[in-house]
């Protein structure tokens, strides 16, 4: 009974905590249900206004995007008629363009012309003027072989008068021992062999040799084809070789006439040394106090001729005293300055 009694108090129990739970589950789900019913009630009145807000922003997206599409129209025509104008100035520009590059190209090609011409015309003036100075330098070139040839056929000449007189000195000195040689041949054979008065007398009468003379042939005067001292002395003194003196007398004569030669030789050469200083003191002074000058200048105020002042040019530019600038002669300093 006891355990009867405690299984009913605790079925009671059971079912009153049942009861109680079903009456809590019951409450819970009203107020939830409540809940739900308000939560529900704000949604749908928070999405109406939703609804007019979008309505009400779709119909301003809609004014705007007509709005937006009546100013893109009035741009996109302003537009096409920018651009249609551009286009109309660019093909003005262009054809202007176009006409001014024919016309500059052809004024580059008259220009071209004229100074082709003219560039023409000044090189035949210089090659002109070349010319000229070239075979002026070369008339005063062949003046001058032909006047050192003229003097040098002169000092040939002194020379061969002078080896004249030495061998007549010479032949002169001998004739002493030529008459003692004779004697002694005399005396010599009348020892040996006897003499008699008709031999003597023969011996006496016989013909005296003289000394052979040496051939003065002329030298002519046409144009000398050498173009040195040393080739021309041995084309003058070519003819001297047909002597027909004895050899011993042709070396002695040569020996005596080779100093005559060197010695005129040097005289030329340090005559030509001094008068070559002397041209280019006076070129430098002149080129110092006149500031620079061409050479036809140089020429026309010193005196002197072409080969002389080239000369003196190029010797001075060598030294590196003066230089030239556009066919102008200038000494150092006022080349740098």
């Amino acid at each position: 009974m006891a355990l009867k009694d405690s299984w009913q108090s605790e079925r009671l129990q059971r079912q009153q905590s049942n009861l109680e739970r079903h009456h809590q589950v019951q409450q819970f789900l009203s107020e939830t249900f409540q809940s739900r019913q308000l939560m529900a009630s704000d949604v749908r009145s928070t999405l109406s206004l939703f609804r007019e807000e979008l309505v009400q922003q779709d119909a301003e997206r809609r004014s705007e995007f007509q709005a937006f599409q009546g100013t893109l129209q009035d741009f996109h025509t302003e537009l096409q008629a920018t651009v249609s104008l551009l286009r109309q100035s660019f093909q003005v520009d262009l054809s202007d363009l176009s006409a001014n590059t024919q016309a500059f190209l052809a004024q580059c090609q008259q220009n071209r012309t004229q100074t082709q011409q003219a560039l023409r015309q000044d090189l035949s003036t210089f090659i002109e003027a070349l010319r000229s100075d070239v075979q002026s330098y070369l008339y005063e070139l062949e003046t001058l072989r032909l006047h050192q040839a003229s003097v040098l056929r002169q000092d040939l000449q002194q020379g061969r008068a002078a080896l004249t007189v030495d061998n007549q000195a010479f032949f002169a000195q001998l004739a002493p021992f030529r008459q003692e040689l004779r004697h002694f041949h005399q005396s010599l054979q009348a020892t040996v062999w006897g003499q008699t008065i008709s031999d003597a007398s023969a011996l006496e009468s016989a013909p005296k040799v003289s000394p052979p003379a040496i051939l003065d042939m002329p030298v002519p005067l046409e144009p000398i084809a050498a173009s040195t001292p040393t080739a021309i002395a041995a084309n003058l003194s070519a003819p001297m070789t047909a002597t027909k003196a004895p050899a011993k007398r042709i070396t002695f004569s040569r020996n005596r006439a080779a100093a005559p030669a060197k010695s005129v030789k040097a005289f030329s050469k340090t005559k030509e040394t001094t008068e070559a200083a002397n041209h280019e003191k006076a070129v430098y002074n002149f080129l110092h106090d006149s500031q620079g000058a061409r050479l036809t200048q140089i020429e026309s105020s010193l005196q002197i001729n072409r080969f002389q002042a080239v000369d003196a040019l190029r010797s001075l530019i060598k030294k590196g005293l003066i230089t030239q600038r556009d066919r102008v002669y200038l000494i150092q300093d006022l080349a740098h300055g």
